[in-house]
């Protein structure tokens, strides 16, 4: 009973520090920003550590009653909500996002847009830049400026309300996966509960939410091909081709699993989801197809691994190198070098998952996390997918990241930003070092139970400790060890 209440008392607190910090702190006070995350966090492990104590249901139900308590709030730790409506209302007007960038339709002379208002230029953070927001952001951005006009707070909340509904689909294919795979039910908790999804998506909009569900119904469709489910091989193609296509048309960064996938895939298969998905790509790109594009694209993608710097590991640490060495950021030279090693270091290791046969969430996990190494960019709501795929796994790196990633708030000002880059050297030193617990423990674990018996019959058997009557167990003489667990 005692730990019943301090439970429900927890929850109570949990949605009241989420309310003080998304409706009463501003951006640049880090010190109630930081105490708050502090206390949300330490909160978000009592319950999930404690997600014995109440029915699991509750759980469910505390994590939807913190995001819909974010319905109305104006995002208030990032402002790239007014890019989201300012794309929105030139979509609605006909115009096409990447033709121009918003500087350029302030200039003296050119023809106003309708609904795009000083405020809302005011508070665009790359005025003089292209969007890079595909195709189904760019939906999304237009249905929620056709709709809202020129409110921009009834466009926050259209902006939030898909968001929600694809939140709800990942917490509905966590569950389903967790299933699968024959872990427990409340580790969905892992994910829904964390502060930084939270904060980061229904907050603050950020559209991993959409990159996230997809890459989830990835994982499930792959999974389905690999116990040879009944089930027509197109079907399973088709659902894969699905989930990459949504991914890409939500978040570029998907595209990075493409040589994955075409290794995983092999014989008819991997044709069927090659022609899937690039005609599925070619119906979600068409409608903004042409030369502004893939100009507008191109740009904007060279800026971001040329101009932009932010949080970043191996970056920084060759960007150190520069500056002894040459006296000057080389920050030109070290983006595209550095993406070049990305690019190598993803096509290894997917050949080399499924030479050996590593487990699907981890080698997305794997794939992902490299792209983050070598990136010169990592924002707070980049680690999300991680946090997806985290419940599925037993590495805990990620779980880490996420309460430490939110450090980096501590930089901003009223006046702009000023990077803390020894709080910076504590979140990698400490990822790191649980990464290295994580793979260490791999060792120990089974491997994943999508190779063996029905995954919910098993994990029932061996919870009893006895063989569930009509399973059949595999036959081994010592428990399997995952090769990605044993050899990473």
């Amino acid at each position: 009973m005692r730990f019943t209440i301090a439970t429900l008392v927890a929850g109570v607190v949990y949605l009241v520090v989420l309310a003080l910090m998304v409706y009463g702190v501003e951006r640049y006070q880090s010190g109630p920003l930081l105490v708050g995350y502090g206390l949300l966090f330490g909160l978000y492990l009592m319950l999930v550590w404690g997600a014995k104590e109440l029915p699991f249901w509750s759980y469910l139900l505390l994590a939807a009653v913190a995001r819909l308590l974010l319905l109305p709030s104006m995002p208030s730790l990032s402002d790239d909500f007014y890019r989201f409506l300012w794309d929105g209302h030139l979509l609605v007007e006909g115009l096409h996002p990447f033709s121009h960038s918003p500087e350029w339709y302030m200039q003296a002379g050119e023809p106003e847009v309708q609904n795009i208002s000083p405020e809302l230029y005011k508070g665009l953070n790359s005025k003089s830049y292209f969007t890079i927001y595909p195709p189904l952001a760019q939906a999304l951005f237009a249905f929620a400026a056709w709709i809202g006009g020129s409110s921009i707070q009834a466009g926050v909340v259209l902006l939030r309300l898909p968001l929600l509904l694809a939140e709800c689909g990942t917490v509905w294919l966590l569950l389903k996966l967790l299933r699968q795979y024959g872990l427990p039910r409340r580790r969905v908790l892992l994910y829904a509960l964390n502060p930084l999804v939270v904060l980061e998506i229904t907050g603050n909009l950020h559209l991993e939410a959409f990159a996230v569900f997809f890459l989830l119904l990835l994982v499930w469709s792959l999974g389905k091909i690999d116990k040879g489910e009944a089930m027509a091989g197109s079907a399973k193609a088709g659902w894969a081709a699905v989930a990459f296509a949504g991914a890409v048309a939500s978040k570029l960064w998907p595209l990075l699993l493409g040589p994955y996938l075409l290794l995983k895939l092999g014989g008819n298969k991997r044709w069927q989801w090659l022609l899937l998905s690039s005609g599925l790509l070619i119906v979600l790109f068409v409608p903004l197809f042409g030369k502004p594009l893939l100009e507008g694209m191109l740009e904007s993608i060279s800026l971001y691994y040329q101009r932009f710097e932010f949080n970043a590991s191996l970056y920084y640490l060759l960007r150190g190198l520069g500056y002894l060495i040459f006296g000057f950021n080389l920050i030109v030279q070290l983006g595209p070098m550095l993406a070049l090693v990305a690019a190598g270091l993803i096509l290894f290791f997917s050949s080399r998952s499924v030479k050996r046969g590593w487990g699907i969430p981890e080698t997305l996990m794997l794939l992902y996390g490299l792209f983050l190494l070598c990136a010169t960019t990592v924002h707070p709501w980049y680690v999300l997918p991680l946090l997806a795929l985290m419940p599925l796994t037993h590495l805990r790196f990620s779980l880490a990241w996420s309460g430490l990633v939110f450090l980096t708030y501590a930089g901003y000002t009223q006046t702009g930003y000023e990077e803390p880059l020894a709080l910076v050297a504590l979140e990698y030193a400490v990822v790191i070092l649980v990464l290295c617990w994580d793979l260490k423990k791999q060792k120990e674990f089974q491997t994943t139970p999508a190779n063996h018996a029905p995954a919910s019959a098993v994990h029932q058997s061996l919870r009893m400790g006895v063989p569930e009557r009509g399973v059949s167990l595999p036959a081994v003489k010592e428990p399997v060890k995952a090769p990605l667990r044993k050899k990473i």
